[in-house]
């Protein structure tokens, strides 16, 4: 189970263990050389979470980086096992939509 925090005194990540319910992880925007990311979607063990500046993927277990080759895309908001889907305002000035459905293939 992940829980976020950022309301008051600062953001948080905490990971907890599934069948104890103990800390198993966590850090704060004060921890060094980490960002507390914001936390978009779960599933199969991997955390979907968005910085400023990329989308991130963790290990739900241990909070590790999980490696990922997906560029300057969001993470996904809705993830099962035939992929994930994230909304995105539509480029340019001759559309006529509000938001873009971004469908995202699966990894693994």
């Amino acid at each position: 189970m992940i829980c976020t925090s950022g309301a008051f005194g600062g953001k948080e990540i905490i990971g907890f263990d599934d069948t104890t319910g103990k800390k198993t992880w966590g850090y704060t925007d004060k921890s060094a050389s980490r960002v507390v990311p914001a936390v978009t979607a779960a599933f199969h063990g991997i955390v979907y979470a968005q910085t400023e500046a990329q989308p991130v993927l963790m290990d739900a277990a241990t909070g590790s980086d999980v490696a990922t080759g997906r560029g300057t895309l969001k993470s996904p908001t809705a993830v099962t096992q035939y992929g994930g889907v994230y909304l995105q305002a539509p480029g340019g000035s001759n559309y006529d939509l509000q938001k873009v459905l971004i469908a995202l293939a699966p990894t693994a």
